[in-house]
């Protein structure tokens, strides 16, 4: 069995590291250059990991966010999930890996 996301420490990280700065976009959320729904949309997001800026306090109705290729901008804070808020359960069989279960913990 292999679980999904399956976080690995890094050589310095303590074993009780969190990822707490991590989240799951989810579809149909819009990064934004500014938090604001008339600010330009940068991107449209659909399970895109993330990271929290470091200058997000986890309140209010916009999160400070980066996603790949180093885009920041604003994603509304309903439209995310913490990065270990799903997990998907893999099994090989007969030489492939298959999808065993699906789990939210919300």
């Amino acid at each position: 069995m292999h679980w999904v996301p399956s976080l690995t420490l890094q050589e310095d990280e303590p074993d009780d590291a969190t990822h707490d700065g991590m989240a799951l976009a989810l579809p149909g959320a819009v990064l934004r250059t500014a938090p604001s729904d008339r600010a330009r949309i940068l991107a449209r997001l659909r399970w895109d990991v993330m990271g929290h800026a470091p200058d997000d306090r986890g309140r209010g109705a916009w999160a400070h966010a980066w996603i790949a290729g180093n885009r920041e901008g604003w994603v509304r804070r309903d439209r995310i999930r913490a990065f270990t808020a799903y997990s998907a359960i893999f099994r090989k069989a007969h030489g492939r890996w298959l999808l065993a279960g699906f789990a939210s913990r919300e």
